[in-house]
């Protein structure tokens, strides 16, 4: 649940933006404190060291491989505040790869049908944020944060399609139980 909150945590906060409700603290480092919380008092809990398999150690080395391309990628863009603040974003996202490595116990089937029911209620519940919109009814919503709000069509998009390849290559013993 921690996991499924911390990828999900972007488009929540643009939901919240939308409604003109903004937090204190930042919904994405909460959610990651709280799984490093949980993940060091469980291996303190069992008393048992942190190993990591080779495989774990293969993939996120071809991970940072693929980070570092990205950063040496930025030498020459036009955009330097774009480009470093998608890279900053990346490294999000390979957090979120690493860390249901790192942990080890996750329940892949549980995970991939909760991203899957997420993605979808996402996706239909914001249809009628990006209705008032472009109505111009928003106006709970600041305007100097309706640009990062008004890009959620790209995250929610992301989400449905890695869903839909979820669902493609999924057997059908993933809704079953």
């Amino acid at each position: 649940i921690l996991l499924l909150l911390f990828i999900f945590s972007g488009l929540l906060k643009g939901y919240l933006l939308f409604l003109g409700i903004s937090f204190p603290i930042d919904i994405t480092v909460f959610t990651l404190v709280l799984i490093f919380l949980k993940f060091g008092f469980d291996s303190i809990i069992k008393k048992k060291p942190i190993v990591f398999s080779k495989s774990y150690i293969n993939s996120i080395f071809l991970l940072v491989l693929f980070y570092l391309w990205i950063i040496f990628t930025l030498i020459y863009t036009p955009s330097k505040h774009y480009s470093l603040q998608k890279a900053g974003f990346f490294g999000l996202n390979f957090l979120a790869f690493s860390l249901p490595l790192l942990l080890g116990n996750v329940n892949v089937k549980k995970f991939i049908k909760g991203f899957i029911i997420i993605s979808i209620s996402c996706g239909l519940a914001y249809l009628p944020f990006q209705f008032l919109y472009q109505l111009g009814e928003m106006s709970l919503t600041p305007i100097d944060q309706l640009d990062s709000v008004s890009g959620m069509y790209l995250d929610i998009g992301e989400y449905l399609g890695l869903s839909l390849v979820f669902c493609a290559t999924s057997s059908d013993k993933l809704w079953k139980s």
